[in-house]
C-alpha cells in the first residue's frame, strides 16, 4: 500500500466493531531497533469521525440514498445511503501497522444541493444511462471535538493553519477527481 500526507485510511481498533478512519498528515520511518520489522513507519493521522461517534450531530446532516448499487459491494449495514464524515483536529501517532487499506473520501465545501457532486452517469448493461452513488465517505464539515461545533470545511474557522492547508489539498484533490463512464457489472 503506498501511503502519502493527505491519503485517506481505514485503521484497525480493539475498542470499536468497525475501523476508524483518518486522514495522513506526516510519515516517519521507524528505526530499526524497535522491532516493528522493516520499512515500519510512525504515521501521524488527524480522525475522521463518523455520525456515531459525535456527541451531536449538525442539524442539516447529509442524507442520500443510492437509486442503483452495485450488488456485491454493499454492506448490509448501510442500506446503501451515503456516509458523511467529519474532519476533526483530533491527532495520534500510530504504527503503520495498524492501517488496514485505503479509502476513498470525497471532500467537498459545505453546498446545499450536492447531488450533482454525489452521483456519477454509468452505462448499464441494457445500454442505458443510469446514476449511481459514488463509492466512499463524503466529508463537508470539520468539527471541533471539544465544544463539539460544526463549521464548513472551507471556512476560515480552522484555526491551525497546518490543518487548513492540508484540507485545501484535500478539498483541491476532490475537485480534480471525475469518476464517469463506469459500466455496471451484469446481473445487477
Amino acid at each position: 500500500m503506498q501511503l502519502c500526507v493527505g491519503s485517506t485510511v481505514a485503521v484497525h481498533t480493539d475498542e470499536a466493531p468497525y475501523p476508524h478512519l483518518a486522514v495522513v498528515q506526516n510519515l516517519q520511518s521507524l528505526p530499526e531497533s524497535c522491532g516493528e520489522g522493516d520499512g515500519a513507519l510512525q504515521v501521524h493521522v488527524l480522525w475522521l469521525y463518523r455520525a456515531v461517534d459525535c456527541k451531536r450531530l449538525p442539524p442539516k446532516l447529509l442524507r442520500c440514498t443510492c437509486r442503483v448499487q452495485r450488488s456485491h459491494s454493499v454492506d448490509i449495514s448501510d442500506k446503501g445511503e451515503l456516509k458523511e464524515i467529519f474532519f476533526s483536529s483530533h491527532s495520534d501517532v500510530i504504527s503503520s501497522a495498524a492501517i488496514l487499506h485505503q479509502v476513498t473520501v470525497h471532500f467537498l465545501p459545505n453546498v446545499e444541493n450536492g447531488e450533482d457532486l454525489l452521483f456519477q452517469t454509468c452505462e448499464a448493461p441494457n445500454g442505458m444511462s443510469v446514476k449511481m452513488l459514488k463509492p466512499g465517505f463524503i466529508c463537508r464539515q470539520f468539527v471541533d471535538t471539544v465544544k463539539w461545533r460544526f463549521c464548513n470545511l472551507n471556512s476560515k474557522n480552522i484555526q491551525s493553519s497546518e490543518i487548513g492547508d492540508l484540507v485545501t489539498e484535500l478539498l483541491a484533490r476532490s475537485a480534480t477527481k471525475s469518476i464517469s463512464n463506469d459500466k455496471i457489472p451484469e446481473g445487477i
